[in-house]
């Protein structure tokens, strides 16, 4: 089976069993907006959001100040990330193996990425240009201006594209405001991705990533973000102003532009 298991007052089963249910919904029972905020919470999510929001806060309050914090967290993110996107495809691997793979080795990308500035400044370029074209892309698809298309076609291209151009730029031009822009961005949005689980189960972020800018491998239909949904997304823009004005004029003692 595929997904990652659970089990919760004597009931097994796994987290990707409450999409397979969302597809056989009504548009009407998909798209119900509960006024009472009623999430299950399960302690896998739990623990990882309360990651995401510790790590967002740091990032927006002193990420620029924390340089090599900065440096090894750029090169464990991008590390972690991509081996339990490929881990997550084994089927036969033990309980908990992927996670234990992922985190050994983020931690060794991370040490690399301490070591050498520049290729965490790039990755903090990569992130930020990621998050920025996936705005850009977004607001195109709501306005009508842009149709979205499937996996591994023009959304993948253009924010491949928007991500080495972030990258490329933050390293060569803007490395401090540019590395100021891009840890309160990523801080943001990792604050905003975990108090949207506590508040409605990750509904505004599967509905982006699945209907608007439609980079699932395999798009399901997501009910459509309630009025909360948009107070949590006014968060994102919120945490990346005061992350940047938080910074304003600090000075470290590392200078990132030696050679």
């Amino acid at each position: 089976m595929d997904g990652s298991f659970l089990e919760t007052e004597g009931i097994e089963y796994y987290d990707n069993d409450v999409n397979e249910i969302d597809r056989y919904k009504t548009e009407d029972e998909l798209n119900y907006c509960p006024n009472d905020f009623s999430v299950t919470y399960y302690w896998k999510h739990v623990s990882i959001c309360c990651a995401l929001i510790i790590t967002g806060l740091v990032l927006c309050l002193s990420g620029y100040r924390c340089f090599r914090f900065c440096m090894w967290l750029s090169g464990a993110m991008f590390a972690t990330v991509s081996v339990l996107a490929i881990c997550n495809r084994v089927d036969d691997l033990p309980h908990g193996a992927n996670w234990g793979a992922a985190l050994s080795v983020g931690s060794l990308v991370g040490c690399i990425t301490h070591l050498i500035p520049g290729l965490g400044l790039f990755l903090w370029g990569v992130f930020g240009g990621a998050l920025f074209t996936s705005i850009i892309v977004g607001c195109l698809v709501a306005f009508g201006v842009f149709l979205p298309s499937p996996f591994a076609s023009a959304c993948i291209l253009i924010l491949l594209g928007g991500s080495i151009f972030g990258g490329l730029i933050l390293t060569k031009h803007a490395s401090k405001p540019g590395l100021i822009a891009a840890t309160a961005l990523c801080g943001a949005f990792l604050i905003t991705a975990g108090l949207d689980y506590f508040i409605e189960n990750w509904r505004l972020y599967k509905y982006l990533w699945h209907e608007l800018v439609r980079l699932a491998p395999e798009p399901l239909p997501m009910a459509v973000p309630c009025w909360y949904s948009y107070c949590v997304l006014a968060l994102w823009p919120l945490f990346t102003a005061v992350g940047c004005f938080t910074r304003k004029g600090w000075r470290p003692r590392v200078n990132i532009n030696k050679k």
